[in-house]
């Protein structure tokens, strides 16, 4: 395709998305709001009054966590070992999916990561009971969510090499519905298939983002080494987001630098352009501008930039790539996103 014809597309496009301001999100609920709903009605008023006071602990707890007040934190974990216990396995489990992440991130922010991986994983185990033996399906993403968690610790441990397999591994289970041994494995292909949440946009995010401020990889290094193993996939037909095909194969030819495909890609992408994460939307820009650029008289371009700088503050492109990592020839002033 011309590439002006392309930038009348590009622009058509904009334009068309000019007044839409809401991003993509995952959608998750918390799974104990899941479990509450899945056992409503099996549950006395005793059993419910319980299962939220360990709730507010075990919130508490994780909230003390994350802001590092970890005596505070300390103070509701205690608080919840003098709750009753429950003698049903299933009530149980949902304690532990509650607990579990709890005293992994209080491990976490003590720089115990090991002894913080590992606990994640055991929740991991206690989410898979839940979706598979009790029918909780949402618990699927329970488990998902604490893979994301390992992930993470990992990242701020420095372990890129570790780091990027579970981001790899994270994203075949949820766009492909594969699992791999070691990494991403207990949680079932068909109720990943089966899901209705957008979990890709929130896990391609969370991958590219967090990689990238660990530093070892950037721009089209970074790209290739998370999504090669997602994009060398042929069967796509477990794939629910629209467009994220279109948008990897386009990713594709830009680290191979084949700018007629990739445009061509660009073009079949653009009509599920707004569906994508904000972070491949700006990997793709990325690669346009400087190719748009190049191509158009210098009145064209400065207007479509114009659009081009407003739709990414738009979609909340998080700040940190901007600022980075961004090869793009003209400068954002945009506020920060997080």
């Amino acid at each position: 395709m011309e590439i002006s014809a392309f930038a009348q597309q590009l622009d058509h496009y904009f334009k068309q998305q000019a007044q839409q301001t809401e991003g993509v999100q995952a959608g998750n609920k918390h799974v104990f709001q899941a479990c509450m709903e899945h056992l409503h009605s099996e549950l006395d008023f005793d059993e419910k009054m319980i299962l939220m006071d360990y709730h507010m602990c075990y919130s508490n707890a994780l909230d003390g966590a994350r802001n590092g007040n970890l005596d505070a934190s300390q103070h509701w974990l205690e608080k919840a070992e003098s709750l009753p216990d429950f003698d049903r396995p299933v009530l149980q489990r949902v304690v532990a999916v509650n607990k579990v992440p709890a005293v992994a991130y209080h491990l976490y922010r003590e720089g115990q990561y090991d002894q913080a991986v590992e606990l994640l994983r055991e929740t991991i185990r206690t989410s898979g009971m839940l979706a598979n033996d009790d029918g909780i399906d949402y618990l699927v993403w329970g488990q998902m969510e604490d893979y994301i968690n390992i992930f993470r610790v990992y990242c701020t441990a420095k372990d890129h090499n570790k780091a990027l397999q579970y981001a790899q591994s994270i994203l075949k289970a949820v766009v492909h519905g594969q699992l791999t041994e070691g990494y991403v494995e207990g949680v079932s292909p068909t109720l990943l298939r089966a899901g209705t949440i957008d979990f890709i946009s929130y896990a391609s995010s969370d991958a590219l983002v967090r990689l990238s401020k660990i530093g070892v990889l950037s721009g089209k290094a970074l790209v290739k080494a998370v999504l090669e193993p997602i994009w060398s996939v042929e069967d796509w037909s477990n794939c629910p987001l629209s467009g994220y095909q279109q948008a990897l194969t386009a990713l594709r030819y830009w680290t191979e630098d084949n700018t007629p495909d990739f445009l061509e890609a660009c073009t079949t992408l653009l009509p599920f352009m707004q569906q994508q994460s904000p972070i491949i939307q700006f990997f793709i820009l990325e690669a346009l501008v400087p190719i748009l650029e190049a191509a158009q008289d210098t009145t064209t371009f400065k207007q479509m930039r114009m659009s081009i700088q407003q739709y990414m503050q738009q979609i909340g492109v998080d700040y940190y790539m901007l600022q980075h990592h961004s090869q793009l020839p003209f400068q954002f002033q945009a506020v920060s996103y997080s």
